[in-house]
């Protein structure tokens, strides 16, 4: 019994994920642009500002190519559902260019995770290391699904797709590698015992890990999903593709996350800037009670430190 209800979802699903598919598609490329609108004025403006290339933006630039190459990959993608619109000119060329970019736009969302946790971390030179051997692990498996992944002309069913599954298995868990190592960096913030106040909740730190936990852990759950499906023999293919547009979907709204990230910070900054701090306001209210004393003729000692009072005439 069990095993027919599991056979009828996964029919039910294998029906429903071309169209639930396109949706995923057109949401990714809508929230890509709306984010492009956000971010160009951002970046022209911080460019206009920068004196040196020291200074340059590089969340804006990361934010901005990972938003492009989601939707150029979302552009290319669109002929390999339509394979009757696919020339035999085409074929090889664009599935090429469609993986391609498709790998562009996960290693950029990678690099971007491991850079905040790494940030999070303080730089820590270890935890950059692991950093860049995941990346080089991502990268790797990259290439050998571009090498392996192949497309070619069939005169009878047009351009035929072959997708790796070993590649696809190599490469999603690479992902889940860098996200793993994004979440712990993000987590070694607790870990510390010489932070004091640091962690208070209204401090910046404290937002920078909130921030990175939720996006680092969210990133490796989804990612730990999609790679769990892809190895899955009874999972169909247009499953595993409907997977991968949910994925690129969330990725790409936990990336533009970082814009209502940064002004909130950029807002509790200023408040905790022009806001008075405590010993600013003792100040003032001893000074208050200094001029209200002299007014009376009386010479008023104030220790500042234990805020106590001695009178003198």
């Amino acid at each position: 019994m069990t095993s027919t209800n599991s056979t009828l979802t996964l029919d039910f699903l294998d029906t429903i994920s071309t169209p639930v598919n396109f949706f995923l598609m057109g949401l990714c490329v809508e929230v890509s642009f709306a984010a492009l609108l956000d971010l160009t004025p951002r970046l022209v403006t911080a460019i206009s500002q920068t004196r040196n290339w020291k200074e340059l933006p590089v969340l804006l630039i990361f934010l901005i190519s990972i938003n492009l190459c989601l939707i150029l990959n979302n552009f290319f993608d669109m002929p390999a559902w339509f394979p009757e619109f696919m020339t035999q000119d085409g074929c090889v060329g664009i599935n090429f260019i469609d993986n391609l970019l498709w790998h562009i736009f996960f290693v950029l969302f990678d690099t971007f995770i491991l850079w905040k946790s790494w940030i999070v971390t303080d730089k820590n030179r270890l935890y950059l290391a692991a950093c860049i051997v995941a990346m080089g692990f991502r990268l790797s498996t990259g290439i050998l699904d571009l090498v392996w992944t192949t497309a070619y002309w069939d005169s009878q069913v047009g351009c035929v797709y072959n997708q790796s599954d070993f590649s696809t298995m190599l490469y999603t868990a690479a992902d889940a590698v860098c996200d793993a190592i994004a979440t712990l960096g993000a987590l070694t913030m607790f870990l510390k015992s010489d932070l004091g106040g640091l962690l208070s909740f209204e401090t910046l730190w404290f937002r920078l890990l909130k921030e990175n936990v939720f996006r680092s852990g969210l990133t490796l759950i989804i990612c730990s999903i999609v790679m769990f499906m892809s190895r899955s023999p009874l999972v169909p293919l247009n499953i595993l593709y409907m997977s991968f547009s949910a994925q690129q979907y969330i990725y790409i709204r936990l990336a533009n996350l970082e814009l209502h990230y940064k002004d909130e910070r950029k807002v509790s900054q200023t408040i905790r800037i022009t806001a008075p701090d405590a010993s600013t306001r003792k100040k003032s209210s001893v000074a208050a009670r200094q001029s209200i004393v002299r007014s009376a003729g009386v010479t008023d000692v104030i220790n500042i430190n234990s805020d106590s009072t001695t009178k003198s005439k």
